[in-house]
């Protein structure tokens, strides 16, 4: 029986540190600003496309970080895109009328309204 427990001791201590190497992948794919999907995490972490579809853990984590990565890619493209319509509303109105729109959208931001909105 003690041969038993050690193996399944010994294959809890594998099934972790395939787990941790997979996480590892995940925070490199992250950091090196490739998306994130189930192939390049297969390909980065050396492990079988089985081992993570029958691993509902894993592929809940996969999924996860798609999307924060995806929503993080949204609002940059969002920034950008503010950004670029500051530009052209600085360009068609006045200096003063710009002047009041940037204090009215700071009013807005520094939560004084939004508040209210966040209420109904």
């Amino acid at each position: 029986m003690a041969n038993y427990e050690k193996m399944v001791e010994a294959r809890k201590h594998k099934a972790e540190e395939v787990r941790q190497r997979v996480i590892i992948a995940i925070e490199e794919l992250l950091a090196s600003g490739t998306p994130i999907n189930t192939n390049e995490v297969v390909k980065a972490s050396g492990v079988s496309l089985s081992y993570i579809a029958h691993n509902e853990e894993l592929k809940r984590y996969i999924t996860e970080v798609k999307i924060k990565q995806n929503r993080e890619d949204e609002i940059i493209k969002l920034r950008r895109h503010v950004s670029e319509l500051d530009k052209k509303v600085s360009q068609m109105i006045s200096p003063k009328q710009y002047h009041d729109l940037q204090e009215k959208y700071d009013e807005l931001y520094e939560g004084k309204l939004i508040k209210v909105i966040e209420g109904i």
